[in-house]
């Protein structure tokens, strides 16, 4: 995943760089070198933000109900 896709993927989950880096124990310097296309994104931090973008979706609909 380049870091543009992976700052898009970012935004959709709704959460902030460092709250990621919160959220899964990296550093706020290491999720920069992810959006910036310095250091490869590990399939962790792709899938938990996956996961935040369906469940953020999710909650969402329900507000709609």
């Amino acid at each position: 995943m380049s870091g543009p896709e992976f700052r898009e993927l970012l935004r959709i989950s709704g959460l902030s760089q460092n709250q990621l880096s919160e959220n899964i124990g990296v550093s706020p310097n290491t999720v920069s070198r992810w959006v910036n296309g310095i250091l490869p994104v590990p399939r962790y931090a792709i899938a938990y933000l996956g996961l935040k973008a369906v469940v953020r979706e999710a909650v969402a609909k329900l507000g709609t109900i």
